[in-house]
């Protein structure tokens, strides 16, 4: 009740699964990418925990991309010495675990995630276009404060949903040249 955790993993290749002493709690295709998962239910506070990550990198046609059509594969019908280690496929079978695992908390209400895009209306106006996800039950206003050296802009808005857009126009801003 006061507040959530979070495990986030920066990059694991390609398959994952996550347990939390014993309980499955989710899983994620792919790699590269950061990914997290919300463990608050599944963390016992005040105790050890056991945390396990299965990364599987298994190499098929349903899995990890190979570089090389079946067909190819097929004809080719040979070991590629040319790359190290000498594979069938013309990329380094990489997988596991590239970058940092995290565990984090938050509040029980915080702005989750905030995409910010501009749009020029002229050459003096712009828009400002803020994508929010918030997690908040209660949170029922959102403020916004744009500023430069000269001037400072704050917008208030309701919060109706958890996800929700909001329009900031900006006059008499200046733009860059390209």
């Amino acid at each position: 009740n006061k507040g959530k955790i979070f495990l986030r993993i920066d990059s694991a290749d390609y398959h994952s699964k996550l347990w939390i002493n014993g309980t499955y709690v989710g899983e994620n295709i792919g790699g590269f990418l950061p990914f997290e998962f919300d463990i608050t239910n599944f963390i016992k506070t005040d105790e050890t925990n056991l945390i396990s990550l299965k990364v599987n990198n298994e190499l098929n046609c349903n899995t990890i991309p190979q570089g090389i059509s079946s067909l190819d594969y097929e004809k080719e019908d040979r070991i590629r010495e040319e790359t190290y280690p000498p594979t069938r496929f013309d990329y380094f079978p990489f997988g596991g675990i590239h970058r940092p695992i995290y565990i984090y908390s938050t509040p029980k209400d915080f702005i989750h995630d905030v995409k910010i895009q501009s749009k020029i209306i002229s050459d003096k106006n712009a828009k400002i276009i803020v994508n929010t996800l918030v997690n908040s039950e209660k949170a029922n206003l959102i403020r916004y404060e744009i500023s430069d050296r000269s001037k400072k802009i704050e917008s208030l808005f309701d919060i109706l949903k958890q996800k929700f857009s909001n329009e900031i126009n900006i006059e008499n801003c200046q733009l860059w040249e390209i």
